[in-house]
């Protein structure tokens, strides 16, 4: 009911906004509720799952594959992690943002001042803010969440050269193609298909 403008606009903004913060704390509910969440795991191209959150959300980050592997995780849950760690470093941090893949391991890393201590220290909290940082701790705390169900782990850490790393390692696939061969050695080539403008 309101005409087309800058009122508009904001009104568009604002529900667009308070949508995604309902469906993030609905998420959290699940991933907080033993049982609810379950994940369909198959095979998948490690390299392939980070080409795809990237293109979802990562901006100008790119891709740099040393080696691929063939990973046992579920696609969506897995890539979810992804997106959201990569949205937080954007938020959060300063570019360039880079994700790194070695094996089942995906390195997500950006050049601001670091994971707080606290975030280090006790893990993510929800709702949790102070004057230096901005958004509600809900993007980290999802990814927690989605490893835990995926059976795979996240590390964050703070590297002695600055900046701050996030690496999630998944589960290698027992059996499988090997994609080990798929990508070329030199990161480059890869960096350039996958990169987002």
């Amino acid at each position: 009911m309101v005409h087309a403008g800058r009122p508009t606009e904001l009104v568009t903004t604002s529900a667009a906004a308070l949508r995604d913060l309902v469906e993030d704390v609905l998420e959290v509910a699940r991933l907080d509720t033993p049982g609810v969440e379950q994940a369909h795991l198959q095979n998948v191209s490690i390299s392939a799952l980070a080409c795809r959150a990237i293109a979802c959300g990562g901006r100008d980050a790119e891709l740099r594959v040393c080696r691929d592997a063939t990973v046992r995780a579920d696609p969506r849950r897995a890539e979810r992690v992804l997106v959201n760690l990569i949205t937080n470093a954007y938020r959060h941090a300063a570019p360039p943002v880079t994700v790194e893949v070695d094996g089942p391991r995906m390195r997500v890393r950006e050049h601001g001042p670091g994971f707080p201590a606290t975030l280090l220290n006790h893990g993510p909290q929800r709702f949790h803010t102070t004057a230096s940082t901005r958004g509600l701790g809900l993007g980290l705390t999802i990814a927690v969440g989605q490893v835990r169900v995926l059976g795979a782990d996240l590390r964050l850490e703070n590297p002695a050269d600055g900046g701050a790393q996030a690496t999630l390692a998944l589960t290698p696939a027992a059996h499988g193609p090997d994609t080990s061969g798929e990508h070329p050695s030199h990161p480059g080539d890869e960096a350039m298909r996958c990169r987002v403008k």
